[in-house]
């Protein structure tokens, strides 16, 4: 896991947003589309892991 985290560091988030989309195609449209950029380029780039859930009541 640490390899590919390393690795996709050399990415900025659009793109790798961008390239799943092309792959897989768009996982949620209420979330985002394809107008996805990267606004800061000079800030680089942080790769981590992240939980995301959805509570229901």
């Amino acid at each position: 896991m640490q390899k590919i985290i390393t690795a996709l560091s050399q990415y900025d988030t659009a793109t790798v947003f961008n390239a799943l989309v092309l792959k897989n195609g768009l996982p949620n449209e209420e979330y985002t589309d394809h107008r996805l950029r990267c606004l800061l380029p000079e800030l680089g780039s942080v790769v981590d892991c992240a939980l995301i859930v959805e509570v229901r009541g």
